[in-house]
């Protein structure tokens, strides 16, 4: 698990790494900096924490764009106690969590804790050769839309390669390779969006849509 964190404590990469197990803490330097170590595909980042007074840019602003980045990703508003205005502003914007510095490590450990087992839902359906999550369009070759849509028509059901050879390409001595391809690419395309495991190989068999 990634986290990304800008903050103005010199302290806090220590404390995160306290509050959750296993986390992989990036501090960043600037608004900039923070959005380009979001963007970066190689880093499956998960939460971002942002002071609320930041220059130029407030952290509710760096939070907000995080999250039209990565919708999936977690975020949280670190303020202090007597910081009212920020909690205000934070709780009526789209942050999953505003933290304050003064709460001992373990209660805000269990307020992350929390915040990290609820499931972040997403939209996923097909329309005609877009794939569409949350509203959000992405491409898709003819393929790799008639794949999907026999997977999500199907959901909860194993789905054989050599159906899936028969139904997109009209035959079934094709290499099975060549669907593990695409459904290779698909997958890839949900990851980009932040949803994974909706695509489950069943070995020996085929493949199963298991996202509802």
């Amino acid at each position: 698990m990634v986290a990304v964190v800008l903050s103005k404590d010199e302290n806090i990469k220590e404390r995160i790494e306290k509050m959750v197990e296993g986390i992989e803490v990036i501090e960043c330097k600037n608004f900039l900096d923070t959005i380009t170590t979001i963007s970066q595909k190689e880093k499956e980042c998960e939460l971002v924490f942002a002071d609320y007074k930041l220059e130029p840019y407030g952290g509710i602003e760096l939070l907000s764009a995080a999250k039209k980045i990565k919708r999936t990703v977690r975020t949280v508003l670190m303020i202090s106690r007597e910081d009212e205005e920020g909690e205000v502003e934070g709780l009526r914007s789209d942050i999953d969590l505003v933290m304050e510095y003064e709460k001992r490590d373990r209660v805000n450990s269990a307020y992350i804790k929390r915040l990290l087992e609820q499931r972040v839902e997403a939209i996923v359906y097909v329309r005609g050769m877009e794939l569409l999550v949350n509203g959000e369009v992405i491409e898709l070759t003819r393929i790799d839309s008639q794949i999907i849509s026999l997977l999500i028509e199907k959901r909860n059901e194993v789905v054989r390669r050599e159906e899936i050879l028969e139904k997109v390409w009209g035959q079934t001595n094709e290499s099975v390779r060549k669907v593990a391809m695409h459904v290779r690419a698909i997958r890839q395309k949900l990851e980009d969006e932040g949803v994974s495991n909706c695509i489950v190989t069943v070995s020996g068999e085929g493949y199963k849509w298991v996202y509802s």
